[in-house]
């Protein structure tokens, strides 16, 4: 139920970000549940990759995925983890940049299949006298979609896509840095309180668990794929988010904790489709804001590819030969 709560609460607020109060559904955007929504997404989205997604994932796996398939231990805690990590990706890339990309009024605005003013035929507000004539900009005005008559303008499209989807990004990493002290400090109390004590006992022999799912090192490395290039400010955001990472297991290890058998899987793969994006979003910026040297970037991108595949498949037949 959190979890589903909580992908309605991400999906309204990318799919609404740049609505206005006249439209259909209704929605208030200077009501206090909205404004709390605004400004708390970013958190939203860090408490639900840190603890909520990891249960929902290990959920999938052992109560649905096994009807499709039968899988021993290892392969169980491999599926686990990249279902973890393809459900975090959802939450903050692939659902933001969509949504972003379909609803912002800057891109292919159709948000204004919602304005109420854009569904009144008759609507005044876009009706202008000049003399004796009559003129309505209503259908400039409220036209969207790509393959319509509104031309949607790309290198605004993606100027206002990054503006507004970066700063999540910067935010929900340090949410994740609050998610990972609250875990730290629940764990220690949890260590002074009660495990510390059955150990002395001899009660516990064997340390309690913690789950290296926290950790999302792959979706720290995703960020860094994607937004490395056009957000340098994102590459020791994420070294720090990382370094916190190493501070609390080692803390926690010293403390007769013990990692979980869900080892992070870390699925070099998928990042091909990341790095993929990445380029896009680049060569889109540089060609549709007309920026010089824009062809030597694409070169560029291309040959960096080429040099990859050649080195990907030198390596694999290096290891299959030996």
């Amino acid at each position: 139920v959190l979890f589903v709560c909580c992908e309605f609460l991400i999906v309204l607020y990318f799919g609404t970000v740049s609505w206005c109060n006249d439209n259909i559904l209704g929605i208030d955007f200077d009501s206090w549940w909205y404004v709390v929504l605004r400004y708390s997404v970013w958190l939203l989205i860090a408490v639900n990759n840190s603890f909520i997604v990891p249960r929902i994932a290990k959920h999938l796996v052992k109560k649905v995925f096994v009807f499709c398939a039968t899988w021993n231990r290892e392969q169980k805690l491999r599926r686990i983890s990249v279902t973890a990590s393809v459900l975090r990706s959802l939450n903050l890339v692939y659902i933001p940049m969509l949504l972003l990309i379909i609803m912002h009024n800057d891109c292919a605005r159709y948000n204004n299949a919602f304005w109420s003013k854009c569904r009144d035929e008759h609507a005044q507000e876009f009706v202008f006298e000049i003399g004796t004539e009559k003129y309505s900009i209503q259908q400039s005005v409220c036209d969207y979609g790509f393959l319509r008559t509104y031309a949607m303008d790309y290198g605004k499209c993606t100027r206002s896509v990054l503006e507004e989807w970066a700063i999540i990004i910067v935010f929900s990493a340090f949410g994740y840095v609050c998610c990972m002290l609250g875990f730290w400090l629940y764990s220690v109390s949890r260590y002074h309180l009660t495990l510390k004590r059955q150990y002395e006992s001899r009660q516990r022999t064997v340390g309690s668990l913690i789950n290296v799912e926290y950790a999302e090192i792959w979706n720290h490395v995703q960020i860094v794929v994607i937004f490395g290039c056009s957000m340098p400010f994102v590459i020791p955001l994420i070294a720090f988010v990382l370094l916190v990472n190493k501070w609390v297991y080692q803390s926690l290890l010293t403390r007769k904790f013990r990692l979980s058998d869900v080892n992070p899987y870390f699925p070099a793969r998928l990042l091909i489709l990341t790095n993929a994006m990445q380029q896009i979003l680049i060569i889109a910026f540089v060609v549709s804001n007309h920026m010089k040297g824009r062809y030597l970037v694409i070169a560029g991108d291309l040959f960096v590819d080429l040099v990859f595949i050649v080195w990907w498949y030198w390596y694999r037949n290096k290891i299959s030969n030996d």
